[in-house]
This record gives C-alpha cells, sequence and structure tokens, in this order.
C-alpha cells in the first residue's frame, strides 16, 4: 500500500478520535447549558469532565514501566465513556426534582 494510504487512514483515524472525545467531554456540558440554563447544572457537568480530562492526564504522564500498549489504547477508549456514563447519572439526579416541580405545578394548575 501507498504511504499517503496510510497517512490519510491515520488522520481520519485521529479525527474520529478526536470528535469522540468532543462528545464526551464537551457537549454534555454544552446542551445542560443549551437546553436548562441551569448554571449549576452545567458546572456539575463541566467538572466531571475535567474530572475524567485530569484522570487522563494524570495517567499519560505517570504511565507504569512496562505497560502494555492495549491497555493505554483501551483505557482512552473506555475514559469517554464513563464521563459520558457518569454526565447521565448527573443528569437523572439533576431532573428528578425538576420532573416532580414540574408535576406539582401541574396539580395545582399553575
Amino acid at each position: 500500500m501507498p504511504r499517503s494510504f496510510h497517512l490519510g487512514q491515520a488522520i481520519i483515524s485521529g479525527l474520529i478520535f478526536l470528535c469522540y472525545y468532543l462528545v464526551g467531554f464537551v457537549l454534555m456540558p454544552y446542551l445542560a447549558w443549551r437546553k436548562y440554563k441551569s448554571l449549576i447544572f452545567t458546572c456539575i457537568q463541566a467538572l466531571i469532565s475535567c474530572l475524567w480530562v485530569s484522570m487522563i492526564a494524570f495517567y499519560v504522564f505517570n504511565i507504569p514501566e512496562g505497560e502494555n500498549g492495549f491497555v493505554i489504547v483501551g483505557m482512552l477508549f473506555t475514559i469517554p465513556i464513563f464521563c459520558l456514563l457518569t454526565q447521565f447519572i448527573s443528569a437523572g439526579i439533576h431532573l428528578i426534582p425538576v420532573h416532580f416541580s414540574e408535576l406539582r405545578a401541574i396539580e395545582k394548575g399553575i
């Protein structure tokens, strides 16, 4: 295969991985602000993202001697999934009181 094919494949893979990270770490805080206009909820979502990003940075700068490359790539792939999972959990916890306050308002006829 020509060298340019592998370079193009690497660039496309890098762009896909970058989009994956943007969705995992940036999209949820943005949607929290866009949809709910709640500063507290947006800050919680952003803090969750910062926590996971700092964990990646800590691990990358302190990779143990002799660590398997498969473990490193697997970790870089699964951490955004865990970030989204914790953000969905915090969104659920945030939306439970919001939902019940809307139900109470509907019952009162407001």
